[in-house]
């Protein structure tokens, strides 16, 4: 709320030029009351091509008491022009087990749920927060327990319903990308749990893990894991997620099918 300080996020999808624009015109003018004018650009790596050009030449000759601050999760995506003439200043993931030890005090979760959160947040601590906050729709716990419980009656369940599966998720546009992480780290989990229980992610499901990685061979886990990457890639490239998850589905639900009661399930692709 300082009167010198100026944020700006994308509009939609992108940083457009009208916003670099306002960000000129804010900046041609003396601090109001601190010594500098601050602007901070969020997601700078989302500047159309104009308004990547545009702001270079504020880069090039920038106004006197001012500060510009550009957050890009990938420095590589910003204009080389850009990214040359600003000090780059990386921040490191947080350690699991250092977010773990947040969640669990900030929330009361005991500690298995709170290191499957701190694994889950990818070094994130917002996000670790986000996926403990209240949702009317279930919170990200549920979801994974939901997730999960779908995913271990899936070699039993008829095609309309492994369909059904694939559609709920896709409904739920935003969790398709929690949902997908859930379904490989559930195989990943398939994996390890023959080896180390210890490194388990879905540890507080050690119990139930265990049991399904006696049913799923490593080649089945990663022809699994596989397919979770390739639906991921598709949705990224703007396929049809519910397309997408259907043909996911259908390839885990095949897979484990034919492993365990012979029924086969063509699937294209």
């Amino acid at each position: 709320s300082h009167p010198d300080v100026m944020r700006v996020t994308p509009e939609g999808a992108r940083i457009r030029i009208s916003q670099i624009r306002d960000i000129c015109h804010n900046l041609s003018m003396r601090p109001y009351e601190a010594r500098y004018r601050l602007t901070v650009v969020e997601d700078a790596q989302t500047m159309t091509t104009e308004a990547g050009n545009a702001f270079l030449k504020v880069l090039e000759e920038p106004p006197d008491r001012s500060v510009l601050i550009l957050i890009a999760t990938d420095a590589s995506a910003l204009l080389p022009t850009i990214a040359s003439r600003c000090h780059h200043i990386r921040f490191r993931p947080l350690a699991a087990e250092r977010i773990a030890e947040m969640v669990a005090a900030e929330t009361g979760l005991d500690p298995q749920q709170s290191m499957v959160i701190g694994t889950m947040a990818a070094g994130s601590y917002t996000r670790a927060m986000a996926m403990t906050s209240d949702d009317p729709a279930g919170g990200w716990l549920p979801f994974r327990n939901w997730v999960v419980s779908e995913l271990a009656l899936l070699a039993q369940r008829p095609i309309p319903v492994v369909l059904g599966f694939a559609d709920a998720l896709a409904r739920r546009k935003d969790r398709i990308s929690d949902a997908l992480q859930i379904i490989a780290s559930w195989y990943r989990d398939m994996i390890v749990g023959k080896y180390d229980t210890d490194g388990l992610i879905n540890r507080d499901l050690g119990g139930t893990v265990l049991k399904a990685s006696r049913t799923v061979s490593e080649a089945e886990a990663l022809s699994a894991m596989a397919a979770v990457q390739a639906a991921e890639k598709q949705i990224q490239q703007n396929a049809n997620p519910r397309l997408a998850l259907e043909a996911m589905m259908l390839k885990l639900a095949g897979q484990a099918s034919d492993e365990k009661s012979g029924r086969k399930i063509q699937t294209c692709g």
